[in-house]
């Protein structure tokens, strides 16, 4: 096997676990922040807005992370773009991390309508963090 490819790989998934894991510690404080607002009454509509900036925040960062590794202007430079399989392996790790963001943000809104109480919130969303690709409707 290809020692490119292996080393290519191993950064991807390094990226993607960090990634993953700035995006979880950030949940876990909006988080909070979303369960003390809806116990002290803050309207709906402020809670959506802030759910949906936090949403495509974290879009951005998923999108940056694809971009870094099959969009990066050096490689052209090198004519070292992505293979196939590399790109392919890449679109599948921002796939979950959409699907995962896009699960999350689908939870907190059903909470703050009230569709979920906050056990159930934690508890969903502690599924969502064990499991990214979880989700449960």
């Amino acid at each position: 096997m290809n020692k490119g490819l292996i080393l290519g790989i191993t950064g991807g998934v390094v990226v993607f676990l960090i990634t993953l894991t700035l995006i979880i510690y950030i949940n876990s404080d909006f988080d909070q922040k979303l369960i003390n607002e809806v116990g002290s009454g803050v309207p709906i509509s402020v809670m959506y807005n802030q759910i949906d900036n936090v949403t495509q925040n974290q879009q951005l960062i998923a999108k940056g992370n694809l971009d870094s590794h099959v969009m990066d202007p050096n490689d052209w430079e090198k004519k070292t773009l992505a293979t196939n399989d590399d790109y392919d392996y890449y679109i599948q790790i921002y796939n979950v991390e959409m699907e995962y963001i896009s699960n999350y943000n689908h939870i907190r809104k059903e909470y703050v309508t009230g569709k979920l109480s906050k056990e159930e919130f934690l508890e969903e969303s502690n599924s969502i963090k064990e499991n990214p690709g979880y989700y449960s409707m």
